[in-house]
């Protein structure tokens, strides 16, 4: 058999490897938002943590920067023909470091981390993530099983997540409750281990070092840096870090951007219903108002999004014009109305709302736009104040399983048909289906796409190879070189 026997009905999946750059070695400096809360990756739920966990820990499987999934921990797999089973094959070669002699990476590893993301004395916050699981097991130390309840054709996504990093079940026991809490407490089988955790709340310099793990960098797997140092609020500009904003450093570049998350306006149901498909056509009349953060948007899925190593937008482009053909119903109101439009304060398309505004007005609707704190906007949604409000949503996953759940959460409609979303196991259909969803919003006339939001990358520019997914957040320093 090749490299990848997948489910025919999936179509061609994964074009995957783990090459390298063409020089190893160096030292890199990266940045973290914060101090890790947990490098537990059962526990962990916060980016800065996540950052870490991806570094020092073995998923199954990654992502490029295209949100294609690529193989990793395990050297290949293989799909049922139903969708249901799905085998995993691990390398030979992995192994655990710590405080201890180095342990084999084992399928038993991945095993005790689903145990405990499902056992309740845990708690995880990740536990329904994973809930379509049906059963685990290994079949011996370098063969994983897992079959699920309902075929997926985004279920591998999820193995690429911190949170299904392997955990080995003595190595845990040993730390006794303190397992991601110190450097000491970190056992790590990933490209690299933590060499230093420096945390004080009153200075400056505190990082986390990375170092690579020799024993894990071999032919074909290979780690290219010897240190990443990761720092926390940096007096100096990092080798690589999320674009803030700015004028970008000498010596460096930005990426090409990344658009993950999607900002929407709401028609709350304080508006009659004439009223409200008048307010929606008006506002997909806006027109292009994009700049270099925000892209306008004419559907609901992110062009950063994928569906089975497929670029969703590719699949079904987002200027087929069918939010821009509503504008040609609108008409004029019958009286002037005062209302305001409550907008996050981190949202800076300006030039988006203030077109909208403008076209409102004309048609004889006022409203004031509104930027309010997070928590003060929460507040005010939903007490009778405003018409209509702005929120950005973005998956916690490159799914669109989970992006249409946060849509139909936020504007509170019935979310009975997202269940045929999950359930799909071919790209064909999930992708046909995930339309249908999009022009079902459009049709409900309740929430309309605004802009997409965009993350760019900053690193010197000798810098390449490095991976970053931007639903979660976080780097793979493994594959990254650098001339300097």
């Amino acid at each position: 058999m090749g490299k990848l026997r997948a489910l025919p009905v999936l179509m061609a999946m994964m074009l995957f490897g783990c090459s390298s750059g063409s020089r190893t070695g160096g030292e890199f400096t990266g940045m973290l938002s914060a101090d890790p809360a947990n490098l537990d990756p059962q526990m962990a739920s916060d980016e800065a943590s996540y950052n870490v966990i991806r570094n020092i820990y073995a998923t199954l499987v990654d992502t490029d920067n295209e949100g294609m999934i690529r193989c990793y921990a395990a050297d290949d797999y293989h799909i049922s023909d139903d969708g249901l089973e799905y085998i995993f094959y691990l390398r030979s070669g992995i192994m655990w470091k710590g405080e201890h002699d180095p342990v084999p990476l084992t399928a038993d590893d991945y095993v005790f981390a689903y145990e405990r993301l499902m056992d309740p004395v845990t708690n995880s916050p990740h536990k329904d993530m994973f809930a379509d699981i049906k059963t685990i097991y290994a079949v011996d130390e370098k063969t994983l099983v897992i079959d699920l309840y309902e075929p997926n054709c985004d279920f591998l996504k999820k193995m690429a997540h911190p949170a299904f990093s392997p955990c080995n079940r003595e190595l845990f026991l040993s730390t006794e409750g303190r397992y991601g809490m110190s450097a000491e407490d970190t056992y790590a089988c990933g490209a690299f281990y933590i060499s230093e955790w420096n945390y004080d709340p009153y200075w400056v310099g505190n990082h986390i070092t990375l170092t690579k793990i020799r024993s894990n960098s071999f032919e074909g797997f290979v780690t290219s840096p010897d240190t990443v140092d990761l720092l926390i609020e940096p007096e100096e500009t990092p080798d690589i870090c999320v674009y803030e904003g700015g004028e970008v450093a000498k010596g460096y570049k930005l990426s090409d951007a990344y658009y993950p998350g999607l900002s929407l306006l709401v028609f709350t149901d304080k508006l009659s219903d004439d009223m409200r498909e008048q307010l929606f056509a008006v506002a997909c009349g806006a027109g292009d108002t994009s700049d270099d953060e925000h892209r306008r948007a004419y559907a609901y899925v992110p062009p950063s999004m994928t569906v089975m190593n497929q670029n969703y937008r590719d699949i079904f482009p987002d200027s087929r014009g069918y939010v821009r053909s509503i504008a040609d119903t609108a008409e004029g109101f019958d009286k002037e109305l005062f209302h305001a439009m409550l907008i996050p304060d981190d949202y800076t398309s300006y030039d988006t709302i203030n077109r909208i505004i403008d076209m409102f007005a004309e048609c004889g609707y006022y409203c004031d736009p509104m930027y309010l704190e997070e928590k003060e906007l929460e507040e005010r949604i939903g007490t009778g104040y405003n018409d209509l409000y702005v929120f950005t949503v973005k998956a916690d996953l490159n799914s669109v399983d989970d992006l249409f759940a946060k849509i139909y959460s936020e504007c509170g409609l019935s979310d009975n048909v997202l269940y045929y979303l999950s359930s799909q196991s071919e790209v064909s259909a999930k992708a046909k289906y995930s339309d249908q969803l999009e022009n079902m919003l459009i049709n409900e006339k309740v929430v309309l796409p605004l802009t997409y939001e965009s993350v760019r990358i900053q690193s010197r520019n000798d810098i390449s190879d490095y991976r970053y997914d931007p639903f979660v957040g976080t780097f793979n320093y493994k594959y990254m070189t650098g001339e300097k």
